[in-house]
């Protein structure tokens, strides 16, 4: 309103800022509650689906092909949407670099079961020495990209707080490839 467009934008950036760390604290304090209730889980099916078609609408410019495959008794043991914040942050990462595909698969392995869930892009990945680096709040190794630094640290607080991990790799498609593994059962 006083004609200071500069001064406005750089409000409106901390702000958002502000609200992405008000979130972040509201699902790390949401992973922690939903640890205690028993039986809470979370089919990764349907929370995959819902995540592609909103992604397929938001990356529709780029003409991505996004393959998914998911075993149906692929659980975790999680809030619902804690499952779908984590997924959303990793598969949207994905849409960002990939350059033409993005795949996701859900299994269960492991004693006691886990599920498995792999997200991966034919992008450019990322070095070896920046896979741990990303994990730091506010770390952003590319600023043309939109983001906020906030994805994979709130991926790997929320699969900590409910016994899972985070990992990041060489994808076999040249990007990059993030396995969350999170508990079936306690």
């Amino acid at each position: 309103a006083r004609e200071q467009p500069r001064s406005a934008s750089v409000i409106l950036q901390q702000i958002e800022r502000m609200q992405r760390q008000i979130d972040y604290q509201l699902a790390r304090s949401r992973a922690a509650a939903s640890r205690a209730v028993p039986g809470v889980i979370a089919p990764v099916a349907p929370s995959v689906a819902s995540i592609v078609s909103a992604m397929q609408r938001l990356y529709a410019a780029k003409n991505l092909k996004i393959e998914e495959s998911i075993d149906s008794a692929c659980v975790a043991q999680c809030d619902p949407m804690d499952l779908n914040e984590m997924l959303a942050n990793l598969v949207d990462n994905a849409c960002k670099w990939a350059k033409g595909t993005v795949r996701i698969t859900g299994r269960v392995e492991g004693m006691p079961q886990c599920a498995v869930i792999s997200v991966e892009d034919d992008g450019p990945g990322l070095p070896e020495e920046s896979m741990e680096v990303v994990f730091k709040v506010g770390e952003r190794l590319d600023e043309r990209v939109p983001g906020s630094g906030l994805g994979l640290p709130i991926v790997r607080d929320l699969a900590e707080l409910y016994g899972g991990s985070i990992g990041l790799e060489r994808s076999s498609m040249g990007g990059l490839k993030a396995l969350l593994t999170l508990p079936q059962t306690k």
